[in-house]
């Protein structure tokens, strides 16, 4: 394994906005091998202990690693084929920090820590559009409360990479779901989440044609 001081170094060598990206591939790794660790150890009852899946990092790096450690939950449903079971994988979040829930939840609406790519981009669409369709208990499995509209942050956020990014079958989706959104109580939170997806994109943009 690859000491952690070398890794915080090796992130620490981007610029800020570069760092973003590495931090989520960093919690999506992370997460996947705690997940493992607890089945491991926990059988059914296994749980995702966020807190302790940062602990050892800088305290600027938790809230994106608990994004992509929520998109290991997510991902790990569709390598089963049982997008129906998020519900129940967002049961087993465990955070004594709200900050951490609240991006794990938006992390969940996405399969990938980074691009995503063809058929991924339409089936996490169509997904998220129908797990929004749902009564807010649902996606509220937790004791925090309000969490589902985290998720629909979310997935306002990745609409609006898809969207940004241009290619046409992912803007046409893209809007589609945004218009199906309007008519639910997550509007709001998922259209927040949509313009922090596009600006996120165009400063991509920006950062690869300089």
């Amino acid at each position: 394994a690859v000491p952690r001081e070398q890794i915080e170094a090796y992130v620490r060598s981007y610029p800020p906005d570069v760092q973003i990206p590495v931090l989520r591939g960093l919690g999506f790794n992370y997460g996947l091998d705690s997940a493992r660790k607890a089945r491991r150890a926990q059988g059914d009852a296994w749980a995702l202990d966020l807190d302790a899946l940062v602990a050892a990092w800088p305290p600027e790096w938790h809230a994106e690693m608990a994004y992509a450690a929520g998109t290991s939950l997510r991902w790990s449903l569709r390598m089963a084929n049982d997008a129906p079971g998020l519900s129940r994988e967002l049961a087993r979040l465990r955070s004594r920090q709200p900050e951490l829930l609240q991006r794990a939840y938006a992390g969940a609406a996405t399969t990938s820590a980074g691009p995503l790519i063809g058929p991924e981009a339409a089936q996490t669409l169509q997904e998220n559009e129908v797990f929004l369709q749902l009564p807010p208990e649902a996606l509220d499995v937790q004791a925090a409360g309000n969490l589902a509209e985290h998720f629909a942050w979310g997935a306002g956020f990745v609409a609006g990479k898809l969207f940004e990014r241009g290619v046409a079958g992912e803007v046409e989706s893209s809007v589609r779901q945004s218009r199906a959104v309007e008519a639910t109580r997550y509007s709001a939170s998922y259209t927040s989440g949509w313009t922090a997806g596009v600006a996120e994109t165009q400063a991509w943009h920006a950062r690869a044609t300089k």
